[in-house]
């Protein structure tokens, strides 16, 4: 019953999320390399599985890659032939490491659980917490940003 209750509430988060961001759109440079960055340090917590050195250096080459060639355009309209196929290059070498099998395989790790020192097992697939990481960083995102009440003293005016 739990574990039905567990699968349920993952396939809502991840519909919600889904929702949210149109998935045809096409990604812009800064999300390009926001994803990378997300693979990078995802992959550096172990979320992907146990990789090698060679691995993690291949991995944070081909973030640089991307990060160096974000940094020096606008837009993917921006880019040269040489950098689009660089750009394209180092994604493929990327995912190649660290998606080498299915989205759908479990990746168990242990964490703390606060107030015991006995720690829990968490065993979720690598979409699942690709899928908790992003909206960790949208919820941080829109705290930083802050709330607006209105009011007669102030008017919520909506940001683009």
């Amino acid at each position: 019953m739990r574990s039905t209750l567990m699968i349920l509430f993952w396939m809502l988060i991840v519909s919600s999320a889904h929702a949210i961001t149109d998935p045809n759109r096409p990604l812009q440079l800064d999300e390009i390399a926001d994803e990378a960055q997300l693979a990078v340090d995802l992959a550096r917590s172990g979320q992907y599985g146990k990789l090698s050195t060679r691995q993690m250096k291949l991995v944070n080459a081909a973030l640089d890659t991307i990060q160096s060639i974000a940094q020096k355009n606008a837009s993917l309209g921006d880019l040269d032939e040489t950098e689009r196929r660089n750009l394209r290059n180092a994604r493929i070498r990327m995912d190649k490491i660290l998606r080498v099998r299915n989205k759908h395989r479990i990746v168990c790790t242990s964490e703390a659980k606060t107030g015991s020192r006995l720690g829990r097992q968490l065993c979720l697939t690598v979409a699942q917490r690709e899928e908790r990481a992003r909206n960790s960083k949208r919820q941080t995102r829109d705290l930083q940003r802050g709330y607006c009440i209105p009011s007669p003293a102030s008017a919520c005016t909506k940001a683009n």
